[in-house]
């Protein structure tokens, strides 16, 4: 298969292209949403809009690494990876670890003001387990990142 193919494309295998990518896209937070429409009302649909839209953009992602072509045997797939796939390619980049520092510290503040939150009952009863998780979440990404840094 030649590599001008890739780049050289057909208005129609375009076309085509993003027209699979939208439905891959659409029909699943469509289908999610009016069947739970059908069991929780207008809550439900709003939940299956949601679930159905991150199945979908899964989906799309996945069909995105996939090009329609034109062959002897009509238009066919072939995969299209526009990045390097070689590792050391792929991880060399200017990077400033000062920035590590400054994310401990928001983290930890985050964290630790939440659980104080919490625990001084400025935080509405129907959150506390929200702000709990993010505190959790906070306070434990602080410490991994703490650990890779003295690594």
């Amino acid at each position: 298969m030649a590599l001008h193919q890739f780049f050289d494309r057909e208005p129609r295998l375009v076309a085509l292209d993003v027209g699979e990518t939208l439905a891959l896209l659409l029909l699943p937070a469509v289908v999610a949403g009016l069947g739970l429409a059908l069991v929780g009302g207008t809550t439900g649909f709003l939940t299956g809009l949601f679930v159905g839209g991150l199945l979908g953009a899964v989906l799309a992602r996945g069909r995105w690494t996939l090009r329609a072509v034109r062959t002897e045997n009509g238009i066919e797939r072939a995969t299209y990876l526009p990045y390097s796939l070689d590792p050391e390619e792929r991880t060399e980049f200017e990077y400033d670890e000062t920035y590590d520092r400054l994310f401990v510290v928001v983290l930890a503040a985050v964290g630790a003001g939440s659980f104080v939150a919490v625990a001084s009952g400025v935080v509405p009863e129907e959150w506390s387990l929200w702000v709990v998780v993010v505190g959790t979440l906070s306070s434990t990404a602080a410490l991994m990142t703490i650990g890779l840094l003295h690594e």
